[in-house]
């Protein structure tokens, strides 16, 4: 298990299917547990700090119970 700085209070599980023979990220996603696809983080660069400030983060996965799309944006 990991999680990403940007995401501190978010566990990342990475599994490895036998099945497909390939890793996946796992995550919760609007309390559900998904298998995660994409995190986009919108970010603004700062005058005198080089570390950019987070606007919000956009991530998105297939839930593993329903399979459908789940979206959620974090404002930090």
């Amino acid at each position: 298990m990991f999680n990403l700085k940007a995401l501190k209070d978010r566990r990342i599980e990475a599994i490895f299917d036998k099945e497909s023979k390939r890793s996946k990220a796992v995550m919760p996603i609007n309390g559900e547990r998904c298998e995660l696809e994409n995190v986009y983080i919108n970010a603004k660069n700062r005058k005198l700090n080089p570390i950019p400030k987070v606007l919000n983060i956009d991530i998105s996965g297939r839930s593993l119970e329903t399979d459908k799309e789940v979206k959620e944006v974090i404002t930090p």
